[in-house]
């Protein structure tokens, strides 16, 4: 799975591979502005949020050109971590 900073899949990128969690890089955090999935399993994008977090589910092979909520993306996993749906 990419994110991107800019819409439609444009500017500077980074990629997530199941399974686990990872912090995305500093470049990205609250900043990705689109995304593709390629994973063939669902993964969610995780908001660290204060006091709790908040798990925002990704489909296998979806995409997104304009994605508002990448503007709380904090890190990726294969499980909601626990966190809230949000």
């Amino acid at each position: 799975m990419c994110f991107w900073t800019a819409a439609g899949q444009h500017g500077s990128s980074w990629c997530y591979t199941p399974p686990g969690y990872t912090d995305v890089p500093e470049f990205l955090h609250d900043k990705a502005a689109s995304f593709r999935s390629h994973a063939d399993t669902a993964v969610y994008a995780i908001d660290w949020g204060r006091g709790t977090c908040y798990a925002r589910l990704v489909r296998a092979h979806d995409l997104a050109d304009n994605w508002p909520w990448g503007a709380r993306l904090d890190g990726v996993a294969d499980t909601t971590m626990g966190c809230e749906v949000g």
